[in-house]
């Protein structure tokens, strides 16, 4: 996927819509996963603030995929560990 401006959905099927919305926060940002759900926080408030009402939505659901995504790698258990 070609990298496309921050927030601009790009052209896909609605069910790839919010997985190809997180990548694009994940790879402009490149930071580390709770800097990047209060970057998506700060967006939501925003896009309320401005009466974005379809892409605070959007951006929630790419929120929840975020902590999903912070919560499975803190589940997985270490490599050193007995099973």
């Amino acid at each position: 996927m070609k990298n496309c401006a921050l927030g601009a959905i790009p052209q896909v099927e609605h069910a790839r819509r919010h997985d190809v919305l997180y990548l694009s926060y994940r790879n402009n940002y490149g930071r580390a996963q709770e800097d990047l759900c209060q970057m998506l926080i700060k967006d939501i408030r925003d896009a309320l603030r401005l009466g974005a009402k379809l892409l605070a939505a959007d951006l929630l659901i790419v929120l929840g995929l975020a902590v999903g995504a912070q919560n499975s790698k803190m589940l997985k258990p270490r490599k050193n560990q007995a099973a």
